[in-house]
């Protein structure tokens, strides 16, 4: 069964399987957030369109949200890739700023998304038994498994097969480049942790994404 939002068709059983987080947003769509959250008090978006740039890497749930994601979202676009974050830089509640993925149509992110072929997304998760493992998704399978080979080389655990967080919605940000097909990177907390501690270990795992894009 289709249901259409904001002019994107969506199959329903689909998302009840595939998203868990869907029942938790307090928001279903960015025009309904905008009715109560302020721009630069409740939220912060920054982004740079880099006009050579194949790849997008973005982070809807930046800043507060998922902690971590907004730095990695940059440490892997560096000078050359473009880039977008949704932040939520309020001084609690920011999981009230989480909308989800197929879900999540900030203007300005999908003309980002409109404009490369790829996109990256860049997700925090929650631990829970696996506290090492970046769980990859996205339409993309072919460089999702491109991913986690560099990222094995880099000294991390990282799974394309997870049926936890797929990312196969058409209408997950992360399949919305000209392409139609992305990949999504779930960070656990631990992992995040690591990475914002050690300059060096960001680095290492960026340079790993890196690797795979521009293999």
């Amino acid at each position: 069964m289709l249901e259409v939002f904001n002019g994107r068709k969506t199959d329903i059983a689909d998302n009840q399987v595939r998203d868990t987080k869907l029942m938790a947003d307090r928001f279903s769509s960015f025009s309904d957030l905008v009715h109560e959250m302020v721009l630069d008090r409740d939220f912060r978006i920054s982004s740079i369109e880099r006009p050579d740039s194949t790849f997008l890497v973005l982070a809807p749930h930046g800043g507060k949200i998922e902690r971590g994601t907004s730095e990695l979202t940059r440490a892997i676009a560096r000078n050359d890739l473009s880039f977008y974050v949704f932040e939520g830089i309020r001084p609690a509640q920011n999981k009230d700023l989480h909308i989800t993925s197929h879900r999540f149509d900030e203007p300005t992110a999908l003309k980002l998304a409109e404009r490369c072929a790829k996109v990256i997304g860049i997700h925090g998760r929650k631990n829970r038994e696996d506290s090492k493992t970046t769980y990859l998704g996205g339409l993309d399978q072919q460089l999702a498994k491109s991913i986690e080979r560099e990222l094995s080389k880099g000294g991390f655990f990282a799974d394309s097969t997870n049926r936890e967080f797929p990312a196969e919605n058409p209408n997950n940000i992360c399949n919305l480049g000209s392409t139609s097909s992305g990949v999504q990177l779930e960070l656990p907390l631990a992992l995040r942790n690591e990475l914002l501690a050690s300059n060096e270990h960001m680095v290492r795992y960026a340079s790993a994404v890196r690797a795979a894009l521009f293999n």
